[in-house]
């Protein structure tokens, strides 16, 4: 790779020799005009692929001509798309196209996109999983680059079949295209108001308020100081105008005043706006201030003014997150098997934890390291794969652990152990059925933790409910012995897959929920 990078950085030196310039086409022309001969002399499809692998490999060579190798991208892409064996190779030419040329990245990316796809379409039922990845992640890249440019509905679309691929192909990716698909509802929702505002000033400058919220959507929703520049010129206070100039500037190369100025100005735009402007509004105030102290070395009245600026934002901010909803944590990411098993044989395959009981042990357990706060709700999709026993989750609230059961005493009972000693077929929360769990197929299970309870939801259905203040729930250590705060899988008499396990928390101000129908 090295040897093939300085034979061409070599040529291109020499072709330079003698010429003030010269362009990519006649640089190509130079390299590779003697295969490209060769090629047009035989016949069509013999060879394409291969001479568009070594474009693609030479474009990846000559990163410092940006021009040369945007060239080597398209035309790698030119050579290897009309041809099956040659979709992965154009896939990955628009690829490199799409990182080194932010122009031409939506454009690389739908390219991208059409490859992937005609690979995975292409390719027999069998081998569809060993090619999605490649679609999925073009799906995803796709929709995102839509979302850039504000083309919410097609960044849906392909969002939509994102889901639609991952539920065959690999369905731990599921989660996430949901959380995006999320994301991508409220940038739309955002950009719809700041549509609606802007109409409302342009029908009426004078409308000050209107001017006021548009300015806080732009700085603070949508990260586009810049674009409220015009805006500010509508305002009478010269202030605010200052301030939002500022404000579209690198804080890097403003002077400790304006930082200062800056800072004060985003704090009081904090005292006036909601919750989530108001969080927004103090990181730019907090950055302001912290921007300040990096570059103010003297010990004097002026730093004890940005550090008492910034402890004030830092406690601000700490209450006004308490009233938000928390995001939510991928529990999966932060196990490694060898590392958190405590009981049974655990193993990571992918993206898939699996575990299973053994002769020694009849339960199979695993620890997530992870404190949870008080109030949250964990969602795990798993199945059953051996055996007719439980499925558990281990939960915990204030330092009090406990189990949810699924399928257990012979998949028969759903509840919560221990209560007063008590295991889940004998305690307020035990719940019978005829069958709980059937093998090799996906169950979701939906625990809500809330300060004065607990539900539980099995496939969309509520099994079991406990109103509780969780100082008489514990663990039945002779199954389940890991740390009173910590959280946990587990499997009784079988093995089980994990497939998701994602915690939302909660915000302080939740309610708990209320009691659902119990079958």
């Amino acid at each position: 790779m090295v040897m093939r990078g300085l034979f061409i950085a070599l040529l291109l030196l020499a072709s330079a020799i003698g010429r003030a310039a010269t362009s990519p086409d006649e640089t190509f022309h130079q390299l590779y005009g003697e295969r490209v001969r060769q090629l047009k002399a035989a016949d069509r499809g013999k060879g394409e692929v291969e001479f568009a692998k070594k474009l693609l490999g030479d474009a990846r060579d000559v990163s410092d001509d940006k021009p040369f190798q945007i060239l080597l991208c398209n035309k790698a892409y030119d050579y290897a798309s009309p041809y099956p064996d040659g979709f992965a190779i154009a896939a990955d030419a628009m690829g490199l196209l799409a990182k080194i040329s932010p122009e031409s990245r939506a454009a690389a990316l739908d390219k991208a996109l059409e490859m992937h796809e005609k690979r995975y379409n292409s390719a027999p039922i069998s081998q569809r999983k060993g090619v999605g990845p490649a679609y999925l992640d073009g799906l995803i890249d796709a929709a995102d680059a839509k979302a850039d440019s504000k083309s919410f509905k097609e960044s849906t679309a392909l969002y939509t079949k994102a889901l639609k691929v991952a539920e065959s192909v690999d369905h731990s990716r599921v989660a996430d295209i949901r959380d995006a698909m999320r994301e991508l509802g409220s940038r739309q929702a955002s950009q719809k108001h700041l549509d609606e505002l802007t109409a409302k000033v342009k029908a009426n400058p004078d409308d000050t308020a209107a001017v006021n919220e548009v300015i806080h959507a732009l700085l603070y929703e949508q990260g586009r100081p810049a674009d409220a520049i015009p805006m500010a010129a509508l305002l009478n206070d010269a202030s605010a105008r200052r301030a939002i100039s500022l404000a579209a500037e690198d804080p890097a190369g403003l002077g400790g005043e304006q930082l200062m100025e800056l800072g004060a100005w985003h704090e009081a735009q904090a005292t006036k706006a909601p919750d989530q402007i108001k969080v927004a509004a103090l990181e730019q105030a907090s950055k302001c201030y912290s921007q300040f102290l990096k570059g103010h070395t003297a010990e004097d009245a002026e730093k004890l003014k940005a550090k008492r600026a910034l402890d004030g934002v830092a406690r601000m901010l700490a209450d006004t997150k308490t009233r938000l909803p928390h995001r939510s944590v991928d529990l999966l990411k932060l196990i490694n098997p060898s590392r958190d098993a405590v009981t049974g044989t655990w193993r990571m395959s992918g993206s898939v934890l699996t575990g299973e009981t053994t002769a020694q042990s009849p339960a199979a357990s695993i620890r997530i390291r992870y404190r949870p706060p008080e109030e949250y709700d964990i969602r795990v999709e798993f199945a059953r794969i051996k055996g007719n026993d439980a499925i558990g989750q281990i939960v915990s609230h204030e330092g009090h652990s406990f189990l949810v059961v699924e399928g257990g005493w012979a998949n028969t009972i759903c509840g919560i152990e221990t209560i007063d000693g008590k295991r889940a077929d004998a305690n307020p929360s035990t719940q019978k059925f005829p069958q709980v769990l059937k093998n090799d197929s996906r169950s979701v299970a939906l625990i809500e933790v809330r300060n004065r309870s607990v539900t539980v939801h099995l496939n969309g259905v509520v099994v079991t409910h406990l109103a509780t203040d969780y100082r008489d729930l514990g663990l039945f250590k002779q199954f389940w012995d890991i740390g009173d705060s910590e959280l946990g899988l587990g499997a009784t008499d079988g093995a089980a897959a994990f497939y998701s396990v994602r915690l939302t928390e909660a915000g302080s101000a939740t309610k708990p929920s209320l009691p659902g129908r119990i079958h």
